[in-house]
């Protein structure tokens, strides 16, 4: 056995998140709780240290733009007094505004000018075939999901069961990417408690 404390806690509490899995307990709870906790408190350090060394400091120093920052986060804390609890919808609109703007700006430009760009291809490979037809029956299932019969009917329907087929390879390929990224994190902490800890794998 492992005489690290380190590896002992860091061995425990892996043991406690894992018995999840048998089912609901109040270890899985405590370790929870901790983890909430503690990355609250972490944050809250971090943003007071933020609010020092952007914000006070440069102000202390003679700078006063930092001053714009801190005073409508202020005025944040002025809803717990009514009187002038309205103030602060200021810094909370100029947040959501400029957050709505850099958002959609970069969302329009890589969510939607990219893929319209990327997809249109030549049909010289198999490849793009894929990509182009994908997209296209992709677009069209979402699109014309109600619609009435016609002449086009059938081919909607051929449409739609390869749009099907295009999505779930899609969802299956981003789950697999998932799963493959979060397995370095299991086998590690395998490794940790086979073999730093109860020393059953050599070579730790």
């Amino acid at each position: 056995m492992s005489t690290n404390i380190t590896t002992w806690i860091t061995a425990l509490l892996t043991l406690g998140v894992y018995s999840f899995l048998i089912k609901d307990n109040k270890a899985f709870k405590l370790i929870e709780k901790s983890f909430v906790g503690l990355g609250a408190g972490y944050y809250a350090a971090l943003g007071l240290r933020n609010i020092m060394q952007i914000g006070i400091t440069p102000v202390m120093s003679g700078k006063l733009m930092p001053l714009i920052p801190l005073i409508l986060g202020l005025l944040a804390y002025s809803r717990y007094y009514k009187p002038v609890a309205w103030m602060t919808k200021i810094p909370i609109a100029l947040v959501v505004a400029i957050g709505a703007a850099l958002t959609l700006r970069g969302t329009i430009q890589a969510q939607f000018l990219d893929q319209i760009v990327g997809s249109m291809v030549a049909w010289s490979s198999f490849n793009n075939i894929v990509v182009a037809l994908g997209t296209a029956s992709t677009v069209a299932y979402f699109y014309f999901r109600a619609r009435s019969r016609g002449p086009f009917d059938a081919v909607m329907n051929w449409s739609s069961r390869f749009a099907r087929v295009i999505m779930m390879i899609a969802f299956g390929i981003g789950y697999t990417g998932i799963l493959g990224a979060n397995i370095p994190r299991t086998i590690g902490q395998i490794q940790l408690i086979f073999g730093k800890w109860i020393k059953l794998i050599p070579g730790f």
